[in-house]
């Protein structure tokens, strides 16, 4: 059996495409489907088990006891360690696990630090997880990676190994600049840019936004994490 499972913590794309409603209901849906179908895919790659908790098997009254029920879960099933991440992070794909799992075998938390203060991944071992901490972390707000390092900290003898920090898409605002780095494939740029309708485009890397799009809008959060 494995050590090491993967807790994909996400809605559905139907739920993200009523919370996160950033282009009208239909183009929220495609984009949410195509969000949670690139992680499910990179995910998977991994060669771990992965564990999809969504709205339709979650425990709990708030977003913390969801994630601290979805996290005991796995443990009391036998894994020794837990990485958790959402749908809401595009750059994911520039994850190793073979360096995430060689840092959790090494008695190290993993932490992907998102660029709000939330957290795009949390790999934790059985020994540095506890329900009632875990659960009472201020969760979708932007002090949670502060407070989730303090907790993780003084749980674990080897320490905290920090990620890359990477932005997560809770605003149009978000996913344009999301759009406009260089470390996602053209592939996808193309598919995200079909979907929420923009015009003139000559390249994925060359493309303009037309003024809707470019509007700021209000940040909406989503599991698995605040950003």
């Amino acid at each position: 059996m494995n050590k090491t499972a993967i807790l994909f913590f996400s809605q559905t794309s139907a739920k993200e495409a009523v919370t996160k409603n950033l282009y009208g209901r239909e183009r929220s849906a495609k984009l949410a489907d195509v969000l949670i179908s690139r992680t499910k895919e990179h995910i998977e790659r991994s060669n771990l088990p992965v564990f999809h908790f969504h709205e339709g098997n979650q425990r709990g009254c708030t977003f913390g006891a969801r994630l601290s029920h979805a996290f005991q879960s796995l443990f009391n099933l036998g894994f020794q360690s837990i990485i958790a991440v959402g749908n809401d992070c595009p750059e994911l794909e520039n994850i190793s696990w073979e360096k995430v799992l060689i840092h959790l075998h090494q008695g190290q938390a993993v932490l992907g630090q998102s660029l709000r203060g939330g957290a795009y991944l949390i790999g934790l071992n059985r020994a540095q997880f506890n329900f009632e901490d875990f659960s009472s972390l201020p969760w979708q707000k932007n002090d949670l990676f502060k407070s989730l390092c303090i907790a993780i900290a003084e749980k674990s003898d080897r320490g905290i190994h920090f990620l890359q920090v990477f932005r997560d898409v809770n605003s149009s605002s978000d996913l344009t600049k999301v759009l406009r780095t260089t470390n996602l494939s053209k592939c996808f740029k193309r598919l995200v840019i079909d979907i929420i309708g923009i015009i003139g485009i000559n390249s994925a890397e060359n493309f303009r936004f037309p003024a809707f799009f470019l509007r700021e809008t209000k940040s909406l959060r989503a599991p698995p994490v605040a950003d």
